[in-house]
């Protein structure tokens, strides 16, 4: 029980994040924004790790490098430069997506089952992005790719380490593979030039950075980590996938339009989400 009501505060701090993240984006770019909130997360692990005495080590293979690269550095990119083209509600639509993906995806590479009520949820979700479009498929836009790119990949990336990773690694394997995101994130920004404007952003919005996109990444990777294994990534994926709802509600608070049919896709989401929960 109380995992479930860590993965329902992690949709929180994670949909938080992404409107605050929206506002940075304002006067910095994605990648400089990218590489400090990965640091800030590897801060935030680091402390945990000293606090509870977990010793550090490294993994050798393959596997960190695949993890950082998939679901945290390209993901980012993707991600970051898809929130500068759609709005907040569009973007929480597109994360509601993420239960649907991570379905398709372990069928696809681990041949996982598919259970009637997972097949209904899905259905429900397309029909819910479909309602947020109009109906329209020409609405989709470069942003909407580039944030769908971005949960592929991190979906893929969170199902390599729950196949390939033990429980117990959830500290030390977690800021490995942070840390190796955050060279590469660095890396990339030293070459492409950019400006910032950092004096431009207040105080308030610095703090919140610090709070809900270092600290609360950080929780959000352990949390998920957790959960996989004890509960799997299409569950996992189907409980965070409230996230979405914070993003929409925060969205309607900082005075974004009201628009019906995003409101019905966002209900739609929901209930598919409660419907692939339940048990056979």
């Amino acid at each position: 029980m109380m995992l479930y009501g860590w993965l329902i505060f992690s949709s929180f701090l994670w949909g938080t994040n992404v409107l605050v993240m929206k506002y940075m984006l304002e006067n910095t770019t994605t990648y400089f924004l990218a590489a400090l909130k990965v640091l800030l997360s590897v801060i935030a692990i680091f402390v945990i790790m000293k606090y509870k005495k977990i010793p550090f080590k490294w993994y050798k293979g393959s596997l960190g490098i695949k993890v950082s690269l998939l679901s945290i550095t390209i993901n980012f990119i993707l991600t970051f430069e898809g929130l500068n083209l759609i709005t907040g509600s569009s973007n929480a639509i597109v994360n509601s997506l993420a239960p649907l993906v991570t379905i398709l995806l372990t069928w696809l590479f681990y041949h996982t089952k598919v259970n009637r009520y997972q097949l209904i949820a899905m259905i429900i979700a397309c029909i819910g992005f479909l309602i947020s479009l109009d109906f329209n498929i020409s609405q989709i836009s470069l942003g909407h790719l580039m944030m769908i790119g971005g949960i592929v990949l991190y979906s893929y990336g969170n199902l390599l380490m729950q196949h390939q990773c033990k429980k117990e690694d959830s500290l030390p394997f977690t800021f490995q593979y942070l840390c190796l995101s955050f060279f590469q994130l660095a890396l990339i920004t030293l070459f492409i030039p950019s400006s910032n404007h950092l004096e431009n952003i207040s105080i308030t919005l610095w703090v919140l950075f610090i709070i809900f996109s270092g600290i609360g990444f950080a929780i959000i990777q352990l949390t998920y980590f957790r959960a996989v294994h004890e509960i799997g990534s299409v569950k996992t994926s189907f409980l965070l996938g409230l996230n979405p709802v914070f993003t929409y509600i925060g969205s309607l608070l900082l005075q974004e339009n009201f628009n019906f049919n995003k409101f019905m896709a966002m209900i739609l989401m929901v209930v598919a989400m409660v419907i692939a929960n339940k048990k056979r």
